[in-house]
């Protein structure tokens, strides 16, 4: 995705040995020795060495030292693609700073956090860290670090897409502030150029950059970086429409990622090499990159992660607080103890019949505890049972829904290969058109076959954050204005007014994309479908509404009514995706007028409050 593609390497300049005097020659030289595995994208290395200098600089009592090798690892995992363990050091490496009161360094560290919550897409918290970091550097007057904070700043507008104030802080960067910056924030500038320009559709200016960068890059042997832009010159020539040379540079984007082990372009390069693939017709490489994609983002991006941050943060916020808590807490704890042994000196006998009382309780408690997991474990038989005949009822539908396109494509071909004379032309655009649609339909089975799979795990819940509307219904639109453009079906976006509301982007984009596509499927060409969104006191309301022949609505989400013919496992999907996000879902469908399927959520206040 995009946040991938953007994810800006953090120079390393900013923590470098040469920025204080060196006081052990030993310390300096493992110090450096990180750097360079960490530069080299052999980030297990370098956390080692890193880990090993701030052992040193403990032992040494080198303060500054300590907070450089944290945020060394910091940056490591950082570029590595584990931003839970990157966060972790940031802010210990904050903490360590602010006791030393250098705020060089406590401005390098916040411009660090910032951009973490830039990948993670927390946009206001990401811009809250990079506004106290420009501060910063603006009052110690230091041009180089502004100019890297005003290019993160630029990072943080174009993933929003506010693409006309990114490019104004990267022009910014190369000629205000070029002379101030060392050659690698210079190119990661005419990178960030690059990709604003790709949105503009100015290819040619936007190769230009490209290339201008990735000469810095190599000059200063930077794997990741050079990495990077080859996966973006990759991005351009897709979007140029040019597949064979996309294909090239995303060949050799994915072999550097996996070379360097940063999962971040690792993902990017699996979602491109999808897409690419896509495009170019060849649907079983395009559905084998898609599965790599979904398998190492549930690594990144694990259930707990965004917990976890709010959770360091917190901890970092409320360190002073927590520490009075903890010796209170000591002090109870010793005076608890010093009555405890008065009394059991004094009272020997009450202590002897409290202890019968204790282990009677245990007894009590024990008996209680049994009976739950007894209880527990009826209840995870009944579940069970109910997934076994889920099971069930999914292999007879791989049965059919597998079976039918595979056998289909299977015919198409071997009458090409045999009989390739008695085939007209006309017939053989037909038959091309059939093995196109089979496939296309063999793809879409195998993709809602492996996200129903991966909804029943115990760890596959949604992330909610802020999805715009008018966004999400142009995704989804252009999505499968391909398949209605096929059909000679309009394919149609309605919102009074636009608005913001709380969800999982990729849940919603999913439910949504199943419905449409039904539609479209059973909407006669010349027809219409609408995608509409509104808002009102309570809820949100999302429909998608066509004018097909209408259905019967009885049983039509349940596993009695999935089938292999009209209803299929994506309605199943879009209902069991609606319950996670506490919402609910409505058919209404009226025989030769056309159905309308509702889904309504609750509102951002009322959920927060939930």
């Amino acid at each position: 995705m995009l946040y991938n593609i953007l994810k800006i390497f953090i120079s390393c300049t900013l923590f470098s040995v040469s920025a204080v005097k060196a006081q052990n020659p030993g310390l300096d030289s493992i110090y450096n020795k990180a750097g360079e595995f960490r530069k080299a994208g052999l980030f297990d290395s370098s956390i080692a060495y890193y880990q090993k200098s701030f052992e040193l600089a403990q032992s040494l009592k080198d303060t500054l030292k300590s907070g450089n090798s944290m945020i060394g690892i910091g940056i490591a995992y950082d570029e590595k693609g584990n931003y839970d363990k990157a966060l972790s050091f940031y802010f210990s490496a904050l903490s360590i700073y602010e006791k030393i009161d250098n705020k060089l360094k406590i401005g390098g560290t916040l411009k660090n956090i910032g951009n973490v919550y830039r990948v993670l897409g927390d946009y206001k918290n990401g811009l809250k860290y990079l506004d106290q970091a420009l501060d910063i550097q603006k009052s110690i007057k230091d041009s180089t670090r502004i100019a890297m904070v005003i290019n993160d700043l630029g990072n943080l507008y174009l993933v929003q897409k506010d693409f006309d104030k990114a490019y104004k802080m990267y022009t910014m960067i190369i000629t205000t502030y070029k002379k101030y910056v060392e050659d690698g924030i210079n190119a990661y500038a005419y990178n960030n150029l690059g990709l604003v320009l790709i949105e503009y559709k100015k290819y040619a200016e936007s190769l230009a950059y490209f290339e201008k960068s990735l000469e810095y890059m190599k000059k200063n042997e930077d794997n990741y970086g050079t990495a990077l832009i080859t996966g973006n010159k990759a991005e351009l020539y897709y979007k140029m429409g040019d597949y064979p040379t996309a294909l090239k540079f995303q060949l050799q984007n994915l072999q550097m990622a996996k070379d360097i082990k940063s999962d971040d372009i690792l993902l990017n390069a699996y979602d491109n090499l999808s897409k690419i693939y896509q495009g170019m017709g060849d649907h079983g490489k395009a559905f084998f990159y898609l599965a790599a994609k979904m398998n190492i983002k549930d690594s990144i991006y694990k259930k707990d992660a965004a917990k976890n941050y709010a959770e360091m943060e917190a901890k970092y916020q409320n360190k002073v607080s927590q520490k009075e808590i903890t010796v209170l807490n000591q002090r109870n704890e010793i005076t608890s103890i010093q009555l405890a042994i008065q009394k059991r000196t004094k009272y020997f006998m009450i202590v002897v019949a409290g202890l019968i009382l204790i282990l009677a309780g245990f007894i009590y408690k024990a008996y209680k505890f049994n009976k739950n997991a007894n209880t527990q474990l009826n209840s995870l038989n009944d579940k069970l049972e109910e997934a076994n005949q889920s099971k069930v009822k999914l292999i007879s539908i791989i049965t059919h829904d597998l079976r039918s396109p595979i056998s289909s494509l299977f015919h198409y071909i071997q009458l090409q290969k045999n009989k390739p004379v008695h085939i007209q032309q006309e017939d053989n655009e037909k038959l091309n058109k059939k093995v196109i649609a089979s496939a296309d339909n063999l793809l879409e089975v195998m993709e809602d076959l492996l996200i129903w799979s991966k909804s029943q795990m115990d760890h596959f819940e949604p992330y909610f954050e802020e999805v715009n509307a008018s966004i999400l219904l142009s995704e989804v639109a252009d999505l499968n204005m391909p398949f209605a453009e096929n059909k000679n079906i309009q394919l149609q976006k309605m919102i009074s007014k636009d608005f913001d509301f709380l969800t999982d982007h990729n849940f919603i984009k999913i439910i949504l994309r199943n419905l449409v596509s039904n539609a479209i499927k059973f909407t006669p060409p010349e027809g219409f479908v609408t995608i509409s969104a509104e808002q009102d006191l309570n809820c949100i309301k999302l429909s998608v509404r066509d004018t097909g022949p209408g259905m019967a609505t009885d049983g039509l989400f349940e596993w009695n009514g999935i089938n292999s013919g009209s209803s299929g496992l994506g309605l199943r999907l879009v209902k069991e995706f609606t319950e996670k996000l506490k919402g609910t879902l409505s058919v209404q469908s009226q025989l030769n007028h056309g159905t309308e399927f509702l889904i309504t959520l609750q509102r951002e206040d009322v959920l927060k409050a939930n």
